[in-house]
């Protein structure tokens, strides 16, 4: 429910900016098919961001330290795709870890295609994190 709770949160602050594309699109020309993916790129995003706090959550019992643990997990796997961090690494070690990148999976989006390996990973990364969170709690409840 906690998942169900920040992914309508979530949505509903999207729907808030849909006005912003739409006014923009009187100026000037308007892909929709553009604005469409970034949308579908954003939820999906959104949905893994929100299953990665709910594990780091998961494992503290201080609001603080989560919400620092959360933001800290979420930045190592949005920066891990930026070619500085990843240069110093060997060529297929490079291309796994560019691979784990949010960054990386939202560059199709970002150019309006949406490409189901990327929809597919945010998903997995949603289900993973889900099912570990869910692992932690469980076992909480029986120790």
């Amino acid at each position: 429910a906690k998942f169900a709770a920040g992914v309508v949160l979530l949505s509903a602050m999207l729907v808030l900016t849909v006005p912003v594309p739409l006014s923009v699109s009187l100026l000037g020309d308007f892909d929709a098919g553009q604005v469409a993916g970034e949308y579908a790129g954003l939820i999906l995003l959104g949905m893994a961001a929100v299953s990665v706090g709910q594990f780091v959550s998961s494992l503290s019992r201080n609001q603080i330290s989560a919400f620092i643990g959360g933001v800290g997990v979420l930045m190592v796997f949005t920066l891990i795709g930026f070619a500085n961090v990843v240069t110093t690494l060997p060529g297929w070690l490079a291309s796994t870890v560019r691979y784990l990148s949010f960054d990386e999976h939202f560059q199709s989006f970002i150019r309006g295609v949406f490409d189901t390996r990327d929809a597919a990973y945010f998903l997995m990364i949603t289900a993973l994190f889900l099912s570990m969170t869910a692992r932690v709690l469980t076992a909480r409840k029986w120790r």
